[in-house]
Formats: structure tokens, sequence, C-alpha cells
């Protein structure tokens, strides 16, 4: 099957050699026949038409000839990254899936193993998404973040309670880490909007206000006795939701 670029080609050898004949006939006809004014505009609009129609022509299919070759493209590049790193992939989405749970639960995120061995959070981002007021409210930065933690080498565990920015210095620095490698690791395996989308995952999670601890940055600011105002509270949802439905395009783009 001839690409677009070489279909290009033959369409514009065919352009210039139907110019050189119509050249070639009109100047036979005027040496040897003569050629009347009238006759020779006709000719003129006649050629003027044809190649306007080739143009067009010439244009829509290597038009029709990218966009197929586009999408095959696309469509072996994801399947390439699904065969290569779906494993990868699905761990990084549960790493952050897990980062954002506990922020906005405030406990243990709970999980299954289903019969593949892949990890399934039982609380769902979509089910979180839908119900983020129950969530967040005036005191959200003054809850107690509770999780279970080893206390000895004989993996012992017990309930320990982290104020809000003391579980953002614990697990931002590491989840950020996670993205970071993955991405310096599998850039050149990701297809363009995958690679677009965890980056603004990445982006958000460094950057956005909500997850900024004053302390990290000079600022001596008792965040952690703080409440939310009316404003900030719908802040803190829209922002949230917007990761969340990142974090959920990111985790269904190898399922498309």
């Amino acid at each position: 099957m001839l690409g677009g670029a070489e279909l290009k080609k033959i369409y514009i050898c065919t352009f210039s050699f139907v110019i050189l004949l119509i050249a070639v006939l009109v100047s036979v006809q005027h040496i040897y026949f003569g050629i009347e004014t009238e006759t020779f505009e006709n000719v003129i609009l006649g050629v003027t038409s044809n190649l306007l129609v080739l143009l067009i022509t010439v244009f829509v299919l290597d038009r029709l000839f990218k966009n197929h070759h586009d999408r095959i493209n696309k469509e072996k590049e994801l399947n390439d990254y699904k065969d290569i790193l779906s494993d990868a992939h699905n761990e990084l989405v549960f790493q952050i899936e897990n980062f954002i749970i506990v922020f906005l639960t405030k406990s243990e995120a709970k999980y299954k193993i289903g019969k593949n061995g892949t990890e399934y959070h039982l609380l769902e981002l979509e089910e979180l998404k839908n119900n983020i007021d129950e969530y967040i409210d005036k005191d959200f930065l003054k809850q107690k973040v509770k999780l279970m933690q080893q206390v000895n080498s004989n993996f012992d565990v017990k309930e320990v309670e982290l104020s809000h920015t003391d579980y953002l210095i614990r697990s931002k620095d590491s989840i950020l880490s996670s993205i970071n490698q993955y991405i310096l690791l599998y850039s050149r395996l990701m297809p363009k909007n995958i690679l677009e989308k965890l980056v603004e995952i990445e982006l958000m999670i460094k950057k956005d206000s909500i997850f900024l601890v004053p302390r990290e940055m000079g600022v001596f600011l008792d965040l952690d006795n703080q409440e939310l105002n009316e404003q900030s509270i719908e802040y803190f949802k829209k922002r949230l939701t917007l990761l969340m439905n990142s974090i959920i395009y990111f985790k269904n783009s190898i399922n498309n």
C-alpha cells in the first residue's frame, strides 16, 4: 500500500506532466493551425479547472492517508506500552490512588488482591469523587490521619495518628519520587497523551496549594489547627475532583 508521501509524489509528477503536455499541445496548435482567442480562453479555463480539481484531490487524499497512518501508529504505540508496562502502570496507579484515598478519608486505604495478583482498592476514586462532600468540611485540616505502622521486626503493627501536615511530609515526596522515576525510566515508551496526563498529575500534587506544607516553605503557620471557610472548602473539592479525574483517565488509558 502506498503511503501518503509516495501518493503525493505521484500526483505532483502527474500534475507536472499534465502541465507540460498541455503546454506542448497548445504550442503545436498555435504554430501549425493557429488558435482563436475564444478557443485559447476555453483551453485555459479547462486547464485551470482540472488543475484545481487535481490539487483538491491531492490535499484530501493526503489528509486521509495521514490520519489513517497516525491512527495506526497510535494504536501500535499504545499496544506496545500495554504489552511492556501494564504491570508497572497499574502499580503506579495503585500508589497514587493510595495517596489520595488516605489524604481524603484520613484513614488506611483498604484493598484486595485479585486472581491475577493485582491489588485493587475497595474504595474506588470514582466513588470517592462522587461523595467528596462527606470528606471535605471546615475541620478537614484538623482531622488526624489514622494509619497502621509496623513497630518491630516481627511485623507487629499498631495504629498511629498523624496530623494533616505530617502525613503530607511523610507521603508527598514519596509519591512524587515514584512518579518522577516512572517518567525517567519509561517516558520514551509512553504514548503522548498518557505521558502528558501523568505529568499533569505530578505537577498538581507538587504545586497545588491543597498539598502545600507551610513549614517546608519557611512559613510558620499552624495549618493543622486551621478551619476551612466556605470558599476554601469549595476550592479543595474542585481541585481534588480535577486531580481524581486525571488519575482515573491515566488509570483507564491502557484499557481503551
